[in-house]
């Protein structure tokens, strides 16, 4: 059953996704030469030793028979996530570290206690995530190739299947402030280049985003315009336009002072006056600044409710 192709809100959809992906921990945050905190990613504040979080009613779900959703997440007192746990896939997965605190293996285990994925990652000496392997029931699925240039700019990515073919390639393009602005994806199964642009501002933000779809690598290319971004003098997004199959959706956004969404307002470009769906967030948070409570309203009507406990470290 496809879940998605049923008559759900987008905002509720985004909600969902951005929850599972979080569920993939320090497998992106690895990559970067500058290893930062999962606290970070998460933008927890404090010493968080645990964070478990149940998701209510989400998007209507239950009339599909999905349960409420339940995540948690332990951390070590360095920041980094061992374990964590999700109802939906029945998965539990722990993390382990080498002594620079860059994620070199992953298992994730489903409701029996058996492995089922198994994510294993290398390094050169300066510390470039060079290698993934991906298995899935002890089976070799995917291995991941990075390359990288004199700057430590990872321009190539290369994905082979167990028996070594290349599935894709991607070709990854940096501006003079080592910025990604180009993105040249090979699938080879189809034989089609999909090539993707960012155009940013001076503080590196994206403000609009092209494409191109053809079968050559080079030569004239006709990019269409995919999303436009308008920022506040701070940096913080309030616009974001989307173009898609004719169509176009401008999004507005407003914040708190903790730099959480508090309403989001949809509407189509030529009926800029017909807002499509509102969609407001309350928090509640905690004295160390982190929510423990979010109600997602929707056109005033309540869609999810998320409770979060949080442990400390120096609580004890």
């Amino acid at each position: 059953m496809n879940i998605f192709s049923t008559n759900i809100s987008l905002s509720s959809i985004k909600l969902y996704v951005s929850f599972l992906i979080l569920l993939v921990p320090g497998i992106f945050y690895a990559q970067s030469k500058g290893v930062i905190t999962d606290w970070e990613q998460l933008n927890l504040n404090g010493k968080v030793k645990s964070s478990i979080m149940d998701m209510k009613n989400s998007f209507d779900l239950k009339s599909f028979n999905v349960p409420d959703l339940f995540f948690s997440y332990y951390f070590d007192e360095n920041g980094y996530i061992i374990e964590s746990y999700d109802n939906l896939n029945h998965s539990f997965s722990k993390n382990t570290y080498n002594k620079n605190k860059k994620i070199i293996r992953i298992e994730t285990e489903n409701k029996k206690n058996k492995l089922n994925w198994l994510n294993t990652y290398e390094y050169d000496l300066r510390g470039n995530l060079i290698k993934e392997k991906q298995y899935f029931k002890n089976k070799l699925s995917t291995i991941i190739i990075n390359r990288y240039d004199y700057k430590d700019r990872n321009i190539v990515k290369e994905y082979y299947n167990e028996n070594g073919e290349l599935k894709m390639e991607e070709i990854l393009r940096h501006d003079k402030y080592d910025r990604l602005f180009n993105n040249i994806t090979f699938v080879t199964i189809s034989g089609i280049y999909y090539d993707t642009y960012w155009k940013r501002n001076d503080k590196g933000q994206v403000l609009q985003k092209l494409s191109s779809t053809s079968k050559k690598e080079t030569g004239k290319k006709r990019y269409k315009l995919d999303e436009e971004y308008v920022y506040d003098k701070n940096g913080t997004l309030l616009q974001k336009t989307n173009h898609y199959l004719g169509s176009t959706t401008i999004t507005n956004y407003k914040k708190d002072e903790q730099g959480n969404e508090i309403e989001e307002r949809l509407f189509s470009a030529d009926k800029e006056s017909e807002v499509k769906t509102t969609t407001k967030i309350e928090y509640k948070y905690d004295n160390k600044n982190n929510w423990t409570t979010k109600k997602v309203y929707e056109n005033e009507k309540l869609k999810t409710q998320l409770v979060r406990n949080i442990e400390y470290y120096d609580d004890y």
